[in-house]
């Protein structure tokens, strides 16, 4: 360990933003050992409480012949840029998950965190775990802290304190600055500040719980002179740690910072050069197309693409990429939706429920092979063929059913061409034929039904039965008789030929009446009066 009192006033500055830099930079005067403790890179630097490690030094000879060196430093937490990934996914987890996840290895812990919210990450390729810890904090709506190796998650970091930044006290200068590029939550041009302050809670325990302010706080500053007065937060911060002279805050709305490490930007920067060298041509065909801010113009689409298409507007609904194809949901986050639909080359997929676990439930499928649906709404349905369903509460007004025809208010089923089929109606009755000839028929009256057989071959023959029980036969059986059974073959009622009657009891003939007389087998008892 060392003491560095050979650093230079007024240069020794801390750089902070919300989700983004974390930098310490400062001068100072080349001694040796101290100075040589600068260049052992598993040395840090304790200053304001926190972690810093030395990155780059730049050596400096002066006029006067002193001799300085100017150090570069980054957040311990940039140590997380040593862990390289291959991929990082995860589907509807908590914060606490997927932080853990990345830190895994790691001397880093999640230390606290009040975000509640479950949603994805999806990465594939190659990334290391500050990347990550970003990236989760901006899909999470969360803000991160860092504390030496501990790392808070919160949904907002900071607290209003009551602190005023005002011309005359301990504002030094102030800008505004108006973007009608970006929108606020209302719709508004959004709005920054850049203010230079005295940090007066330096001056003395009176001024340190009165004046003190930090990253993420929300402030008030006031300057008549521009007609300002407005409650910012403080989203990007820079101070002197020694003195607390020439503090420089950004005031406004976090914005999501993608800096990674200082010496990693110059070979971003390369990177990004040499894509849009090698991509120039199509830059210039998208530009055409597209105004300052990305957006398609819609006018400037050519084909079948109508004007009314192309501007497809939702204020809330998500769209992003992930393996499987494109996920759309209607809400910023997955955990809050409530409808979801998944677009890949296989066909497309419906959902509007979730299970226990919160994964999508998939109802709605259309691919090459049709529509498979829980329910299907539509004014009318043409050409339709429907097999293996039930109709609840339905009405139906034609179309085909697996060999059922329905027309106007008679279904059909049977092969009606060949004349081998029944008929139902909307009176209840039910007619069956054969070779085109009705051979049964049910029908139900106001108070009464009916049932009647006939014969496929001739129609005069009928058999009908109405609800007080009267028996009609006709038909012509020339040779043949007609007979009657009634209580299990215990009673008939007919014979063996058309002109004859016979009457038998358990199987023995009581009587015979032929066109030659009357035969009683048995004893005759008369009772009543005789003439």
């Amino acid at each position: 360990m060392a003491y560095l009192n050979n650093i230079q006033n007024d240069d020794c500055t801390i750089h902070k933003s919300i989700n983004g830099e974390d930098t310490l930079s400062f001068t100072a005067v080349i001694e040796e050992l101290k100075t040589d403790f600068l260049y052992d890179e598993n040395n840090v630097i304790l200053v304001d409480d926190d972690l810093y490690k030395p990155l780059t030094f730049t050596e400096e000879h002066h006029e006067n012949g002193l001799l300085t060196i100017n150090v570069d430093c980054e957040h311990i937490s940039y140590e997380l840029l040593d862990k390289v990934m291959d991929g990082f996914s995860y589907s509807y987890k908590d914060i606490v998950t997927v932080i853990n996840a990345c830190l895994l290895d790691t001397d880093f812990m999640l230390a606290g965190t009040d975000v509640k919210t479950k949603t994805d990450i999806n990465y594939t390729e190659e990334c290391n775990a500050r990347q990550i810890l970003v990236a989760i904090a901006n899909n999470w709506k969360a803000e991160l802290k860092f504390n030496k190796y501990n790392i808070y998650a919160y949904e907002h970091i900071g607290s209003d304190r009551g602190v005023d930044f005002r011309f005359g006290k301990n504002l030094k200068s102030i800008k505004r600055k108006v973007d009608r590029s970006k929108k606020d939550d209302d719709g508004n041009p959004a709005v920054s500040y850049e203010v230079d302050v005295v940090n007066l809670a330096l001056l003395g325990s009176d001024y340190e719980q009165l004046e003190k302010f930090d990253l993420g706080d929300t402030i008030r500053i006031v300057d008549s002179a521009l007609n300002i007065e407005t409650k910012q937060r403080i989203i990007e911060l820079e101070k002197d740690v020694l003195t607390g002279k020439n503090t420089s805050i950004t005031l406004g709305s976090p914005m999501a910072d993608l800096r990674q490490t200082v010496s990693g930007l110059q070979k971003d920067i390369d990177e990004v050069a040499e894509v849009v060298k090698d991509n120039a041509p199509s830059w210039n065909n998208i530009k055409k197309i597209t105004d300052n801010l990305g957006n398609v113009l819609a006018d400037k689409i050519a084909g079948t693409l109508g004007l009314s298409s192309a501007q497809i507007q939702n204020s809330t609904a998500t769209m992003k990429i992930t393996d499987n194809g494109i996920l759309f949901h209607d809400q910023p986050t997955e955990e809050n939706s409530t409808f979801a639909c998944l677009l890949n080359s296989n066909g497309i997929i419906f959902a509007n429920s979730k299970s226990s676990s919160g994964a999508w439930q998939w109802q709605t499928a259309i691919d090459a092979q049709g529509v498979n649906a829980t329910k299907v709404s539509a004014a009318a349905l043409y050409g339709l063929t429907v097999e293996a369903v039930n109709l609840i509460t339905a009405t139906i007004t034609g179309g085909n059913i697996t060999g059922v025809v329905m027309e106007g208010s008679t279904i059909y089923a049977g092969d009606r061409k060949e004349g081998t089929y029944i008929a139902i109606t909307n009176t209840g009755a039910i007619y069956g034929y054969k070779n085109n000839n009705m051979i049964y028929r049910y029908e139900t009256g106001n108070s009464d039904g009916r049932i009647e057989l006939g014969s496929a071959e001739d129609t005069t023959k009928k058999l009908t039965l109405d609800s007080v029980f009267d028996v009609v036969i006709s038909g012509s059986n020339t040779g043949k008789a007609s007979r009657i059974w009634t209580g299990c073959n215990r009673l008939l009622i007919g014979g063996d030929k058309a002109y004859e009657l016979r009457i038998e009891l358990n199987g023995t003939r009581i009587m015979t009446i032929e066109d030659t007389g009357v035969t009683i087998n048995g004893d005759l008892h008369v009772t009543g009066t005789t003439s």
